[in-house]
């Protein structure tokens, strides 16, 4: 799967070391779905969505590196509006009760889910 791929900055497979590069050539290389957690800005689901991703999770705990401290919920409308019902859109953080994963849910969310 690294085959030709430029490693030499990449000490783990943990989101800081990640690039839509790599993104880009892992979707290339596989036929299984990929799909990308803690995206939280318009900016990265239009990225995802260029890099092939077949969908994301809304998430403000993605592998340590979101350090916004927007609740994910405050989050998940930029991402929708980027998204356009392209890809599959999922939420998890602060999810506490009914009501709120029917807010989430009426933002336009796939599902809402607990990662734990």
């Amino acid at each position: 799967m690294f085959d030709g791929m430029d490693k030499a900055k990449l000490t783990g497979l943990l989101a800081p070391a990640m690039t839509w590069d790599f993104v880009k050539r892992l979707k290339d290389t596989t036929d299984m779905k990929l799909i990308l957690k803690g995206i939280v800005t318009r900016e990265d689901a239009r990225l995802s969505i260029e890099h092939g991703v077949d969908g994301i999770i809304v998430s403000n705990h993605g592998g340590r590196a979101e350090e916004s401290g927007r609740a994910t919920i405050d989050s998940l409308p930029e991402v929708m509006e980027a998204v356009e019902g392209r890809i599959p859109v999922l939420v998890d953080s602060g999810f506490r009760r009914g009501s709120d994963i029917f807010k989430a849910l009426a933002l336009g969310a796939s599902a809402v889910y607990d990662p734990s």
